[in-house]
């Protein structure tokens, strides 16, 4: 969303050099102080600040000077949008002791160097105007270099090791090495169990074990391939239902209101169940209405 520009605001009321000089023609008529973004009735041509006119018009239909016609409100002519903006004023800088017209402000501003700005080094938290931080910023404890070795990014302060860092590396790199071969021995081992068509056994009662998919440990795992020993939490291998019955064909029980109960988390999805629920009690196997009723 665009920012409306400083010389449409209010604010520069508050920079005029000499205010005593004002035109009292291009005085708002509702709050008696320089019009702001003006407007002018289409009869008596007096000026109103958009914001007041529009509070004006919710109260009333009419021209505040009281015109006979009907009350239409215009955009101001060009001579006065001239005579507004060679208005002089003052930057609204702290330190800047510039002056110029009402139309030069926005320009000004984007150059001003003594705009409030943050230093650019993560951490510093040091605030000043942009004359000043470019001094900071050349000896800021918090400005960064990177290492021509072993292109670690670290404080001008900080002491440096290459040998650390690359030890680093190399570690989440022997990390994730480990992580892709436990990954391809899951997926050969589904793939043997896949192929050789091997049927799941829903276990029952469930067992506390590591699920060889998600390798999540103590979890209730609930179908086991006796042939590869491979098992499955709840998560990875949904129950699969047989006519709204748990794999044993067990009936379930439908809770309502379990907020008053406290809550409990689905062992399909993993979501917090707060109202209704299907329960098999023998096989302490609960379900969302969602998971429910996609089965």
């Amino acid at each position: 969303m665009s920012q409306t520009p400083v010389s449409q605001t209010s604010i520069i009321r508050t920079l005029i050099v000499d205010p005593q000089s004002i035109n009292q023609d291009l005085i708002c008529l509702i709050c008696s102080q320089l019009v702001v973004n003006p407007k002018e009735c289409s009869q008596c041509h007096t000026l109103f600040c958009s914001e007041c006119i529009q509070e004006s018009l919710i109260k009333n239909q009419i021209c505040p000077k009281r015109c006979k016609e009907a009350f239409k409100v215009e955009d101001i002519n060009r001579i006065v949008k001239n005579l507004i903006s060679q208005i002089k004023i003052k930057c609204l800088n702290k330190g800047c002791d510039q002056q110029m017209q009402i139309q030069n402000l926005d320009s000004h501003l984007k150059q001003c160097e003594y705009v409030l700005t943050k230093c650019q080094y993560t951490d510093c938290n040091l605030q000043d105007s942009l004359k000043n931080i470019k001094v900071h910023q050349q000896y800021c404890n918090h400005r960064t270099k990177t290492c021509e070795k072993c292109e670690e990014i670290h404080k001008i302060n900080q002491q440096h090791d290459c040998i650390v860092t690359i030890r680093k590396k190399v570690k989440l790199q022997e990390d994730l090495i480990m992580v892709l071969y436990t990954r391809m021995d899951w997926l050969e081992t589904q793939q043997k169990c896949f192929q050789g068509k091997h049927q799941l056994k829903w276990v029952f009662p469930p067992k506390i074990a590591q699920c060889n998919q998600c390798k999540k440990e103590n979890l209730k795992v609930r179908y086991l391939c006796e042939q590869c020993g491979v098992s499955y939490c709840q998560m990875c291998m949904k129950p699969k239902l047989n006519n709204q019955q748990c794999p044993l064909n067990h009936n379930f029980i439908q809770n309502f209101n379990r907020q008053r109960r406290g809550s409990k988390e689905c062992d399909c999805c993993g979501t917090q169940i707060f109202s209704r629920s299907f329960y098999d009690q023998i096989c302490d196997l609960i379900l969302c209405r969602t998971c429910y009723e996609q089965n």
